[in-house]
């Protein structure tokens, strides 16, 4: 475990931690009820720093400031400077968020700089026999409207249907609906990495950095080349 349970939660929401410590983490949210607030807490901060919500960031650090005032003196030194640094975390950020200039935000343009449209396998383009192949057919084409339409009128997808479904919902700039869309198929194995990938992408696009994070943490202890992607991806967004 790291030096503290501070140090722990900022290492998981960046997506530092290995599998092991991934573990780990998680067993302590079971059993720290005062661990998973922190926790809860910490998320909070981290997206709306994220999000540059400025309102929100000085709402969740009023939580926090309450939160410390009630920690009795008997609590252990480490759990209260961890509360202090929260609060000393979110008065740089809201120092922060409402200096900045609009400038494009560096999720963005890390999506743009990684993002492809996945290829399109299996076509046949001299046969085509269902719905489902007309609708990979679009979507090769770039006809990414039409392929999400035909995709809606299938009564059933199968794995790679739902996969391509979430990728035209994607392509098309509906970022939320990919990502739920992603749902389906991120614990299949012969989509999982792929899933994967594709929400970390659609959340940096929608600002969503330390959800990102989290999955791309995720997938860069996977074997399989998007884990060395996600790990490069991972570096680029600590510069």
């Amino acid at each position: 475990m790291k030096d503290s349970k501070q140090e722990f939660i900022e290492s998981y929401l960046n997506g530092e931690l290995n599998r092991k410590e991934q573990s780990e983490f998680e067993k302590l949210l079971e059993s720290d009820p005062k661990f998973r607030e922190d926790f809860i807490l910490s998320k909070e901060l981290h997206e709306a720093m994220t999000d540059n919500d400025a309102v929100e960031v000085e709402q969740i650090m009023e939580k926090i400031i309450k939160k410390h005032k009630k920690v009795p003196l008997s609590t252990g030194k480490k759990w209260k400077f961890g509360l202090l640094f929260l609060v000393a975390l979110g008065l740089l950020c809201l120092i922060y968020l409402l200096t900045i200039n609009n400038t494009e935000p560096a999720a963005k343009s890390l999506y743009a700089s990684y993002y492809e449209p996945y290829a399109a396998y299996g076509i046949n383009r001299e046969l085509h026999e269902n719905k489902a192949d007309l609708a990979l057919l679009a979507y090769a084409e770039k006809n990414y409207k039409g392929a999400a339409v035909l995709y809606e009128e299938l009564q059933s997808k199968t794995q790679k249907d739902a996969f391509y479904y979430a990728m035209t919902l994607m392509a098309s700039g509906k970022m939320e609906d990919a990502i739920s869309a992603f749902q389906v198929t991120k614990n299949d194995s012969d989509w999982r990495a792929q899933s994967l990938w594709y929400q970390s992408l659609a959340l940096l696009n929608l600002d969503k950095t330390n959800e990102a994070k989290e999955k791309l943490g995720i997938l860069r202890n996977e074997e399989g080349p998007y884990s060395v992607k996600a790990d490069q991806l991972l570096k680029d967004l600590r510069k």
